[in-house]
């Protein structure tokens, strides 16, 4: 019983070291997750909207879905994959949408049209406005 006790209170301090000598996996300050990217607001241009919980856009659904099918037609033009990349391209996760590091979900439309800016341009010329207008 001695020995056990001995290795428990080893393996607690140990641990304890382990934590303090600097984990990465936690943010000094995790009450405000860190800045990635463009914000939302700079994206769509409305700066003082805010968007509806369940979709990152205010937009309706007639809207999205127009946007995205003009999205997915340019897309599938090109042979790219859903995501704007070559067409079969793998990604951990399955989605390059969501970081499992931060927990954070990325809109798809977002995604696609800050990585492929001209698939935005294009869906405009075509009478589909951006997000937000």
């Amino acid at each position: 019983m001695k020995k056990l006790t001995g290795v428990l209170a080893l393996s607690l301090s140990l641990f304890a070291g382990c934590r303090s000598a600097g984990d990465s996996s936690v943010r000094p300050d995790a009450s405000s997750p860190p800045q990635t990217g463009t914000s939302q607001d700079a994206l769509t241009g409305d700066a003082g909207a805010s968007p509806t919980p369940s979709a990152p856009t205010a937009l309706s659904d007639a809207e999205r879905q127009a946007k995205e099918a003009c999205l997915d037609q340019w897309l599938k033009a090109r042979q790219l994959d859903p995501y704007g990349n070559a067409d079969g391209t793998m990604y951990m996760g399955g989605t390059p949408l969501f970081n499992e590091a931060t927990g954070e979900t990325k809109d798809r439309l977002e995604f696609v049209y800050q990585k492929q800016p001209e698939s935005k341009k294009a869906c405009l010329e075509a009478g589909v406005a951006p997000p937000g207008k």
